[in-house]
């Protein structure tokens, strides 16, 4: 009688330790839930991060794009305002030389006429 008293003692130490222990673990199962959710929440935080910034980058991305695409039609117009301006400087210099040589020609015609009149 007193060996089954001790046995049902033990039983319902037994149990109430396995209570315990079955509520320490509810509990640790409860706060390694709530860690997790924190976990992806973050991770979700995160990842809306990154997709924000691959859309900056994106739009970074096009207007370099826009601007290389801009800088390049400027430098095809520097270019050909240089050709132009390369062009009317040798057209000058050639209208020039021409003129001078028009001048040089009727200088001698006035010479020559000046002679001629002296000579009379």
């Amino acid at each position: 009688d007193v060996l089954l008293q001790e046995l049902k003692d033990d039983g319902a130490r037994s149990q109430s330790e396995l209570g315990a222990a079955a509520a320490a673990l509810r509990q640790l199962l409860a706060q390694e839930t709530g860690a997790v959710r924190r976990l992806e929440a973050t991770v979700a935080d995160l990842e809306a991060q990154v997709s924000g910034k691959s859309e900056e980058v994106g739009v970074a991305l096009a207007g370099a794009a826009d601007l290389k695409q801009q800088l390049a039609v400027e430098e095809r117009q520097r270019a050909e305002l240089e050709t132009a301006a390369a062009e009317r400087s040798e057209l000058q210099e050639s209208a020039a030389a021409e003129l001078r040589q028009v001048i040089s020609g009727n200088t001698l015609r006035i010479q020559a006429l000046e002679i001629e009149v002296s000579a009379k």
